[in-house]
């Protein structure tokens, strides 16, 4: 190997007293690295002076030693030599890995160089050791550059994204803007951070690096009790806090698709009804029994929606009306069961969200063309009724916008620039040219009216200039069609009566009385313009006070504020759906009640789904407080060193005490 003053590249080496494979690691590197180093740091976490024997000769002069004593572990240890690096370049390095071609340090930099995004580059076979040692881990398409082919690495796991200290080429500024690594929780820690920051992976097609350490890795007593802990939580999911991947959770998830799926497939509201009956309604009140409500009701969220739903008891006794008490229970399993028993990963996987999408898009457009084709309507005319029960266009338009909004994030993850681009332009031409709705045009503007503000709020250098590019052709585009005859009837409709039906209703909502409303039976004999009878409010918040009093819309608005909140905060893409619909139901909303309709969809799922996400979480946080708990309490053989560990201090979150009182139970 070459050293250079001049070169921009510092070797890192961590090692802990292995010092057979620590040799044979230096050996294959010095072998084989054609690339020239400036200075080499190896860290030695066992305390062990040895260490300054493993390496080549010629390397002396150039390699600096930090030997722990005691034992600092391995990000103290990445922290104590990173801080000493000059160059603009680290190869990373652990002690247990056999290099076996030339070269792979200057394909990385070439690769790295090319793409500022990508964290590092991977060296181990994909087929022969990712594939049998990570096999959550996958490849996207291949690429070539400059002779070198490669892949992006994807995970389907969570924690595990494209950081990793196996040996590879990285940039010392990447260390820094997140220094120091020892303040995170540990690798997993630090790889959902990089990934939060959309920084991913590249792996070389032609492997360099063999891993020679399986089985000999080294533990401190930290690590042994995290060990134990893993364990503990594999046989909780055993016990069932973990029940995500169990046949009734396939079930639900199974039925909740054919339900949505109905609402596009089938022409009779019977066929999305009987559906809902047999296979959710009935089989999702056994399981919650079964399961004593599943946890649902340990949660504030989960709380808020019984007494919201518990509240529609009182209209329903005022108007002696037995079908209501039906609905009331209809909607309750519904929310419950989708929060509770449903894949709730699957449900928020990439794959879901893009099929929801293009299955939506399909039916618009499907539909389109063929009244286009057989003369139903001519092209340019608004296509007023779909064929299917989502019949109502505008409703349609609506569930487009939010699947669009539950898609982005995934297209955006993934890179998939050119699938997210022609969904945005089809769902414009969806609800601008096809069904001509200008409710779902003010959904639209919301929509990209939050994404603009996100992208100058995460990258303002780059999201100018688009968002500058966008605007421009938007406006070439609105020059293009400003003298079409469709786009003239968007505005010669006015606001279809929205202002003065608003004023109507709200008054006769004053005329009831504010707390309990007008009754669920409620209709006005009051006229648009004296001419038109009025069939419903059109508006979601003045249905709910109008037929079911002040109390339901504000206990309504409490549970979308709670829901809104715990999205943001578990960065969950429902909630975005929820909000986008909710926008587009203030101008075209009814009873939220009632047998299903477009509003489950629309509102009930979405709102449904982020509960389920919190649940989730509590299920998790409920794992880790009995692990904790069996462990604290000697209930696992551990031996003298590790025990004396657990008889220290060391991190443990604060679990809430009903949080605590929900493991037990479970």
């Amino acid at each position: 190997m070459i050293f250079s003053e001049n070169s921009e590249i510092t070797l890192v080496v961590t090692s802990c007293g292995r010092f057979e494979l620590l040799k044979r690691t230096l050996q294959s590197f010095d072998l084989y690295n054609t690339a020239p180093i400036r200075e080499v740091f190896i860290t030695e976490d066992s305390g062990d002076e040895a260490v300054r024997g493993c390496i080549p000769e010629h390397w002396r002069e150039h390699t600096t030693f930090i030997v722990n004593n005691p034992k600092l572990g391995q990000l103290r240890s990445v922290d104590a030599a990173y801080s000493q690096i000059k160059t603009f370049w680290v190869f990373h390095c652990e002690d247990d890995w056999a290099f076996y071609r030339p070269g792979f340090v200057e394909e990385s930099q070439a690769l790295l160089e090319a793409d500022p995004q990508a964290l590092q580059v991977w060296l181990r076979s994909f087929n022969h050791d990712l594939q049998v040692h990570s096999p959550y881990v996958f490849l996207e398409p291949r690429q070539v550059l400059q002779g070198i082919a490669f892949h992006k690495l994807g995970s389907q796991k969570t924690e595990w994204q494209g950081f990793s200290f196996n040996p590879g080429l990285r940039r010392l500024a990447d260390y820094q803007a997140h220094a120091p690594y020892a303040a995170h929780s540990g690798e997993k820690s630090l790889s959902r951070l990089y990934a939060e920051r959309d920084r991913y992976a590249l792996i070389l097609e032609n492997d360099a690096v063999l891993h020679t350490g399986f089985g000999e890795h080294v533990e401190m007593p930290e690590e042994k009790i995290k060990k134990v802990r893993r364990k503990r939580m594999d046989r909780i999911r055993l016990l069932g806090i973990d029940r995500d991947n169990s046949r009734s959770r396939r079930y639900f998830t199974a039925a909740l698709i054919a339900f949505l799926a109905s609402f596009v497939l089938m022409d009779s509201s019977k066929w999305t009804n009987n559906i809902f009956y047999a296979f959710i309604a009935l089989p999702g009140l056994v399981f919650l029994i079964k399961e004593r409500g599943v946890g649902l009701l340990h949660d504030k969220l989960g709380l808020a929606w019984l007494v919201f739903l518990l509240w529609f008891l009182v209209p329903a006794v005022i108007a002696g009306e037995g079908q209501f008490y039906k609905h009331i229970a209809y909607v309750t399993l519904f929310v419950f069961t989708v929060a509770g028993l449903t894949n709730q990963r699957f449900l928020r996987s990439e794959m879901f969200a893009r099929v929801l999408f293009w299955a939506i898009c399909l039916y618009v457009f499907g539909y389109a063309a063929y009244a286009y084709l057989t003369g139903v309507h001519v092209l340019g005319e608004r296509v007023d009724l779909m064929p299917a029960r989502m019949q109502n266009v505008i409703y349609t338009s609506i569930w487009l916008l939010c699947a669009l909004a539950l898609a982005m994030p995934g297209w955006l993850h993934r890179r998939r620039w050119f699938e997210a681009f022609c969904a945005v332009v089809l769902s414009v031409v969806a609800v601008t040219f096809v069904m001509q709705t200008r409710t779902a045009m003010v959904g639209a503007v919301f929509l990209f009216a939050v994404w603009a503000c996100w992208a100058l709020w995460r990258f303002p250098r780059v999201a100018g200039p688009w968002l500058a590019v966008f605007a421009v052709l938007g406006v070439v585009v609105l020059w293009l069609v400003k003298d079409a005859a469709w786009f003239h009837s968007l505005f010669e409709r006015g606001d279809s009566y929205r202002s003065e039906l608003f004023h109507v209703m709200v008054g006769e909502w004053e005329n009831c009385g504010w707390m309990v409303g007008c009754g669920i039976e409620f209709h006005t004999d009051k006229l648009l313009s004296g001419t038109m009878p009025i069939q419903h409010p059109h508006n979601i918040f003045v249905a709910l006070g109008l037929y079911t009093g002040g109390v339901s819309l504000v206990l309504f608005l409490v549970i979308v504020a709670m829901t809104l909140v715990q999205a943001v905060r578990l960065r969950d893409p429902w909630g975005m759906y929820l909000a986008c619909a909710l926008v587009m139901l203030n101008f075209d909303g009814s009873k939220l009640i009632g047998n299903p309709d477009e509003l489950w969809p629309l509102v009930l799922l979405p709102a449904a789904m982020v509960l389920g996400r919190g649940l989730q979480q509590r299920r998790q946080c409920a794992g880790q407080v009995l692990a904790t708990a069996d462990l604290l309490a000697g209930q696992v053989g551990l031996d003298e060193q590790v025990v004396a560990v657990t008889q220290q201090p060391f991190p443990i979150l604060p679990i809430p005490q009903h949080v605590a009182e929900v493991a037990l139970t479970l």
